[in-house]
């Protein structure tokens, strides 16, 4: 058995001291007490090995942020009892070679029946320049990207409120003129921002049971990518391709 997991305590897994000065060395060193006690939290709760790179902390403008990897989310998904599989992907290529977007689908056991829950993920906006990965294997990114993504819609109270490591941008984006990380646009902690993104989604009809999710793929975005990010999300519940 991994030495991660000393023992657990119901469904939570419980860490040594000794275990947890050792990921708070070599995991979460950037992390203030409240905030290590927080990853730990999920580390528990969720049963979650960050030495298996199941899930990451790290500062994201000065937020402390928690990530998952693709892996963590269908191990979450799996122990559910209601994960019921994924499709194979609908990709489409661009004339230059380049994948232009994914599209997955996620099937989940809803009172006993398999429902699919469909997402899809754009090249233009998930493509990480500065990270190799995606200019080696930019379609297995892109799928994984929209694998999260179908997930998420599918178990929304276990996965909404974490990012993957494939779908994050840069951890801090620099302002070229100000030479310091960039403001961010929204901030789904800020109640009257989200008032304001409430107010949005309840005039373009949008169901609200989708609020919370909508709001997580929103969160932190610059003022540079926060229009057009919100643009494409209407517009893909307006245009159907979201499964009621």
């Amino acid at each position: 058995m991994n030495e991660l997991i000393e023992h657990k305590q119901g469904s939570q897994v419980q860490f040594s001291r000794e275990k947890m000065d050792f990921l708070r060395k070599h995991y979460a060193k950037d992390a203030t007490d409240l905030e290590f006690e927080h990853y730990i939290g999920v580390c528990r709760s969720r049963r979650l090995n960050p030495e298996a790179r199941h899930i990451y902390f790290m500062k994201v403008r000065d937020k402390p942020t928690i990530i998952l990897s693709i892996e963590a989310y269908r191990l979450i998904a799996q122990r559910t009892g209601a994960y019921a599989g994924c499709e194979t992907s609908d990709l489409t290529m661009g004339a230059d070679g380049k994948p232009i977007c994914c599209t997955v689908t996620v099937k989940r056991i809803v009172q006993s029946q398999v429902c699919e829950f469909k997402a899809t993920a754009y090249y233009k906006e998930q493509y990480r320049e500065r990270v190799p990965i995606w200019n080696e294997m930019p379609t297995t990114m892109l799928e994984k990207c929209a694998e999260a993504k179908a997930l998420r819609r599918a178990f929304p109270e276990e996965l909404s409120e974490f990012y993957t490591d494939d779908e994050m941008q840069d951890p801090i984006r620099i302002d070229p003129v100000a030479g310091k990380p960039a403001p961010s646009a929204f901030d789904a902690s800020h109640p009257k921002q989200l008032a304001w993104l409430h107010q949005q989604l309840l005039d373009q009809k949008v169901p609200k049971s989708e609020w919370p999710l909508i709001a997580s793929e929103l969160n932190g975005h610059t003022a540079e990518d926060f229009k057009g990010r919100f643009a494409a999300l209407i517009a893909e519940f307006k245009g159907g391709k979201k499964d009621e």
